[in-house]
């Protein structure tokens, strides 16, 4: 049987167990071998930080884009020299 306590040597060893697991998962965590949720949540927040620079990036030049349109409708539409040149406030 067991050694003091009166639980049979495999009970102990079942007892033990998940705190084995437990270690060892928290082991294999620290050594990089399974990501933390830390880790992943780093990740993501990277990732997304990365699609919206570039989302701005793409509306900026849309905008741009946009404004150099404006500003050749502008030129086109003016029939004075005057109105011609407020046009020329319309920078890309």
């Amino acid at each position: 049987m067991g050694n003091g306590n009166g639980l049979p040597t495999w009970a102990k060893v079942l007892l033990q167990a998940p705190l084995v697991a437990i270690t060892a998962y928290l082991l294999a965590q620290s050594a990089g071998w399974i990501p933390s949720e830390a880790q992943l949540i780093s990740k993501a927040i990277a990732h997304n930080s990365e699609v919206m620079k570039l989302h701005v990036k793409n509306s900026d030049d849309l905008a741009a884009s946009i404004r150099i349109a404006a500003r050749i409708m502008c030129e086109n539409a003016a029939q004075s020299e005057r109105a011609y040149n407020r046009c020329q406030n319309i920078q890309p």
